[in-house]
């Protein structure tokens, strides 16, 4: 897997992510807050393999 490969698998997970929880697929509140959280984390781990990779 290309690094241009794994970040777009990174962003399609992200979306994922948003969808869900927007479209109320999580009604728990935590899996909301936890959906959040993984964005969030999902984002950082994104930033440092695009800087670590470039």
């Amino acid at each position: 897997m290309t690094r241009k490969d794994y970040i777009a698998k990174m962003d399609e997970f992200a979306e994922l992510l948003v969808k869900m929880g927007c479209e109320g697929f999580l009604n728990d509140p935590e899996a909301n807050t936890a959906a959040g959280a993984a964005q969030y984390e999902l984002s950082k781990l994104r930033e440092f393999v695009k800087d670590e990779l470039s």
